[in-house]
């Protein structure tokens, strides 16, 4: 709702001080409820749910005099709304240019704020529906249109009339489906779009085993895109590459069980010589004999391999 100017002096004035109490609400609900250009259209049985008690066109005219004028059959214009809230109209202050436009369109003089004499003609002297459709003593039926409603439902009709005219489909039809119509088949949801990620990248990711952490994303120009551009530069066989992937997927060492609970990732995939080292074999030594037989204890030198690929994993690690 906009925020809107109050005259807190009109509690003083006389004209306000000696009308009724209903037709004190009913003022300050027209001021609220009018539009930007001061024009309300009317729904009495609304405004008497309102403000509590009810009103009729007949006792607005008799409380507010020339404060309100009659435009048309059902909307009265509040011409010191405009005075007070603007001023003077001037199209070169482009806050007043929506309020000059409505005031046009319902054939009101912005500089004067009387209403054009073609337009005096088609004003009927009482509106077709002087109290509204429904009054507060009567009540509102369960289920019941307010003419307000309905008034919203002629403009957004008429809005499709216009928008089927300019498209240039002629009238409207109306059509319903028919029970015997098969069902739209249901829409099918968009597999997410792979990232812009090197070809070598996108591999580990369809590839590598479901413990070991995938790429989400790589800078441009970052090492990691860099790295796995030059691996893939150096060899670029789809075939090797994945016979490497494999190979890690079936290496305990390399999917966590060691001495940190490190695993493999892309940047120990893409390290130079590492790719060569896990075909050798250079990390089984964690991978366990078949048939239960427990392998004979480590060497000197399984030892240092086993080391090394501590380090391994941790310079992997300081890399991220």
């Amino acid at each position: 709702m906009a925020k809107r100017m109050t005259d807190s002096e009109k509690w003083g004035k006389q004209w306000f001080r000696l009308l009724k109490p209903k037709n004190k609400c009913m003022w300050e609900y027209l001021r609220d409820n009018c539009d930007l250009a001061g024009i309300w259209s009317e729904d009495y049985g609304l405004a008497s749910f309102q403000i509590g008690d009810e009103i009729t066109w007949a006792e607005v005219q008799e409380a507010f005099g020339d404060r309100v004028v009659r435009i048309a059959k059902d909307k009265i214009f509040l011409p010191g709304f405009i005075e007070f809230q603007y001023g003077t109209l001037s199209e070169d202050c482009k806050p007043h240019i929506a309020a000059i436009k409505t005031l046009r369109k319902h054939g009101i003089d912005p500089v004067t704020l009387t209403l054009s004499q073609e337009k005096q003609s088609l004003v009927p002297e009482t509106p077709t529906d002087p109290k509204g459709s429904v009054t507060l003593t009567e009540g509102f039926a369960k289920g019941s249109d307010t003419l307000k409603d309905k008034d919203k439902d002629q403009d957004k009709e008429k809005d499709q009339d216009q928008d089927f005219e300019k498209e240039g489909l002629g009238e409207k039809t109306l059509t319903q489906p028919s029970e015997d119509a098969d069902p739209p088949p249901p829409k099918k949801s968009k597999p997410p779009k792979e990232s812009n990620l090197p070809e070598l990248a996108a591999l580990w990711n369809e590839l590598a085993d479901e413990r070991l952490p995938k790429v989400r994303e790589m800078a441009n120009n970052s090492a990691r895109r860099t790295s796995c551009e030059k691996r893939w530069e150096e060899r670029p066989d789809r075939a090797y590459w994945t016979s490497v992937i494999e190979k890690i997927n079936a290496t305990p060492f390399c999917l966590g069980t060691n001495n940190r609970g490190w695993k493999a990732d892309i940047e120990f995939l893409t390290r130079p010589d590492n790719h060569a080292k896990i075909l050798e074999g250079k990390y089984d030594w964690g991978t366990p004999k078949p048939n239960g037989i427990a392998g004979r204890s480590k060497t000197a030198h399984e030892r240092t391999e086993s080391l090394d690929a501590e380090m391994a994993a941790m310079m992997s690690e300081v890399q991220q």
